[in-house]
Protein backbone atom coordinates (compact mmCIF):
# COMPACT_ATOMS: atom_id res chain seq x y z
CA UNK A 1 0.00 0.00 0.00
CA UNK A 2 1.03 3.59 -0.56
CA UNK A 3 0.99 5.91 2.44
CA UNK A 4 -0.74 9.14 1.52
CA UNK A 5 0.62 12.34 3.06
CA UNK A 6 -1.17 13.84 6.04
CA UNK A 7 0.37 17.30 5.67
CA UNK A 8 1.71 19.56 2.91
CA UNK A 9 5.49 19.41 2.56
CA UNK A 10 8.22 20.29 0.08
CA UNK A 11 11.46 18.42 0.67
CA UNK A 12 14.95 19.67 -0.05
CA UNK A 13 16.22 18.77 -3.49
CA UNK A 14 18.18 15.55 -3.97
CA UNK A 15 20.88 15.05 -4.97
CA UNK A 16 22.57 18.32 -4.03
CA UNK A 17 25.17 19.06 -5.43
CA UNK A 18 23.97 17.68 -8.77
CA UNK A 19 24.82 17.46 -12.48
CA UNK A 20 22.72 18.32 -14.49
CA UNK A 21 19.40 17.62 -12.74
CA UNK A 22 17.95 17.34 -9.25
CA UNK A 23 14.52 16.41 -7.90
CA UNK A 24 12.17 18.10 -5.46
CA UNK A 25 9.49 16.00 -3.74
CA UNK A 26 6.10 17.60 -3.04
CA UNK A 27 3.56 16.06 -0.66
CA UNK A 28 0.04 17.47 -0.99
CA UNK A 29 -3.15 16.83 0.98
CA UNK A 30 -5.48 18.65 -1.44
CA UNK A 31 -5.44 20.22 -4.90
CA UNK A 32 -2.49 22.60 -5.05
CA UNK A 33 -1.09 25.02 -7.61
CA UNK A 34 2.59 25.83 -7.14
CA UNK A 35 4.89 28.20 -9.00
CA UNK A 36 8.57 27.28 -9.23
CA UNK A 37 10.97 30.14 -10.01
CA UNK A 38 14.68 29.67 -10.65
CA UNK A 39 17.10 32.48 -9.73
CA UNK A 40 20.81 32.79 -10.42
CA UNK A 41 23.32 33.73 -7.70
CA UNK A 42 22.73 37.44 -8.47
CA UNK A 43 19.04 37.06 -7.62
CA UNK A 44 17.92 37.44 -11.25
CA UNK A 45 14.96 35.33 -12.38
CA UNK A 46 16.03 32.82 -15.01
CA UNK A 47 12.92 30.71 -15.52
CA UNK A 48 9.55 29.92 -14.00
CA UNK A 49 6.76 27.38 -14.36
CA UNK A 50 3.45 26.68 -12.64
CA UNK A 51 2.14 23.20 -11.95
CA UNK A 52 -1.16 21.92 -10.62
CA UNK A 53 -1.22 18.85 -8.40
CA UNK A 54 -4.60 17.12 -8.32
CA UNK A 55 -5.50 15.82 -4.91
CA UNK A 56 -3.56 14.14 -2.15
CA UNK A 57 -0.32 12.47 -3.15
CA UNK A 58 3.44 12.59 -3.46
CA UNK A 59 4.90 14.15 -6.60
CA UNK A 60 8.42 14.78 -7.90
CA UNK A 61 9.59 17.68 -10.02
CA UNK A 62 12.86 17.37 -11.89
CA UNK A 63 14.89 20.57 -12.16
CA UNK A 64 17.34 20.34 -15.05
CA UNK A 65 20.07 22.97 -15.38
CA UNK A 66 21.87 21.59 -18.44
CA UNK A 67 22.79 24.56 -20.60
CA UNK A 68 23.25 26.80 -17.55
CA UNK A 69 26.59 27.60 -15.88
CA UNK A 70 27.59 25.70 -12.75
CA UNK A 71 27.32 27.40 -9.39
CA UNK A 72 24.76 28.32 -6.76
CA UNK A 73 21.12 28.63 -7.83
CA UNK A 74 17.95 29.32 -5.87
CA UNK A 75 14.52 27.78 -6.39
CA UNK A 76 11.53 29.59 -4.93
CA UNK A 77 8.28 27.66 -4.52
CA UNK A 78 5.14 29.77 -4.08
CA UNK A 79 1.54 28.79 -3.41
CA UNK A 80 -1.61 30.00 -5.16
CA UNK A 81 -1.73 33.11 -2.96
CA UNK A 82 1.78 34.11 -4.09
CA UNK A 83 3.27 33.45 -0.65
CA UNK A 84 6.68 31.80 -0.68
CA UNK A 85 6.50 28.31 0.79
CA UNK A 86 10.09 27.20 0.41
CA UNK A 87 13.42 28.52 -0.88
CA UNK A 88 15.95 25.90 -1.94
CA UNK A 89 19.64 26.44 -2.61
CA UNK A 90 20.76 24.31 -5.54
CA UNK A 91 24.45 23.58 -6.14
CA UNK A 92 25.09 22.71 -9.79
CA UNK A 93 28.53 21.23 -10.46
CA UNK A 94 29.72 20.42 -13.97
Amino acid sequence: TIDLPTEFNISNNYPNPFNPSTKVRIATVENSVLTFTLFNSNGEEVSSFTKEYAGRGIYEEEINLSGFPSGAWFLSVKGENGKQIKLLKLLYLK
